[in-house]
């Protein structure tokens, strides 16, 4: 039945009671402090290794971009180079063009070819009625 009896409530600080209260109080304070001081290490800690992982993935990131930045420089020079043969190709074309006769000449070909024909044509058929008439009144 004591653990049921109840200290009775001071009713004045002594030195004693303060001193008491100001050492809990600063045992507490020193408690939250190293609770702070750990909590900041961790932090710490944990900064230093996003920082680090920031800076591996920077790296790849600054590593990528030099890849790509070859690889559009390669397409660049690809994409001259398929330029310049590309003009080249126009002034051959230009060259052959300029070669080719005119409409004009080309109806007069066609026209000597009809006429070439013509006379083959009266040639061939002289010399087929001639082979025949021979044979005819040989």
């Amino acid at each position: 039945m004591e653990a049921l009896k109840m200290e009775p409530q001071a009713n004045s600080w002594s030195d004693d009671r303060l001193d008491e209260l100001s050492h809990r109080t600063e045992k507490g304070f020193d408690e939250v402090k190293g609770e702070f001081k750990a909590f900041r290490q961790e932090f710490r800690g944990e900064f230093k290794a996003v920082r680090q992982e920031m800076k591996g993935l920077s790296d790849r990131t600054d590593e990528g971009f030099s890849e790509t930045r070859g690889e559009f420089k390669a397409v660049r020079q690809e994409i001259k180079e398929l330029s310049d043969r590309t003009d080249e190709i126009k002034v051959e074309m230009k060259a052959g063009f300029a070669q080719m006769p005119t409409r004009d000449e080309m109806n007069e070909r066609f026209a000597e070819l009809n006429r070439s024909n013509n006379t083959l044509l009266i040639v061939g058929g002289t010399l087929f009625a001639a082979i025949i008439g021979t044979g005819i009144f040989g």
